[in-house]
């Protein structure tokens, strides 16, 4: 049993537990609330209104190959890049946006481009480094602004710019993240 001169004693310890407890949930709470409000400024950074962004995309076609083959997961950033040599994740131009395609740039605005030969001509001068042989010909296809024409790394797939003809950029869903 506390006698009255013990009882002050334990009354003053007891507030500082409780000071101290108060102070600490204060302090431990702000820093949650400071670190909840930095989040907040810090939100997605998208150009769009995506709030994802990158996407994965699965190669459902043997559209890509040799490069990407049936069955690959690719990464796409919601933020496209229009350069030529970039694949890109596009809405179908024939079915729209039910229908997503992955292609590879090979002319942009400004360029022309034609198959003869077997060959494939960026603004009169040959591409060396693409896959295949084009057995049909076409163009010259010059584009425009906003334009970019695409194909399939596999030329014997002609679900591309040799049918759709130059595609206008808002079509674009995302470019690959390398």
């Amino acid at each position: 049993m506390l006698n009255q001169n013990d009882s002050p004693a334990v009354s003053r310890s007891n507030r500082l537990i409780i000071v101290f407890i108060v102070v600490s949930g204060l302090i431990i709470g702000g820093g949650f609330f400071w670190l909840a409000l930095q989040r907040e400024a810090e939100p997605y950074k998208t150009t769009n209104s995506n709030p994802n962004p990158a996407t994965n995309v699965t190669l459902e076609d043997q559209a890509m190959e040799p490069t990407l083959l049936k069955g690959t997961v690719v990464r796409f950033s919601a933020r496209p890049v229009y350069n030529r040599g970039e694949i890109v994740w596009l809405n179908d131009p024939q079915t729209g946006p039910t229908t997503r395609q992955v292609r590879r740039i090979v002319a942009v605005a400004g360029d022309s481009l034609k198959a003869n030969g077997g060959a494939l001509y960026l603004n009169n001068n040959p591409i060396t480094d693409f896959y295949g042989r084009f057995e049909a010909e076409f163009g010259p296809v010059s584009l425009g602004p906003g334009q970019i024409f695409v194909l399939c790394d596999n030329p014997l797939d002609r679900r591309d710019s040799r049918s759709w003809g130059p595609i206008p950029v808002n079509l674009v869903r995302g470019s690959q993240v390398k």
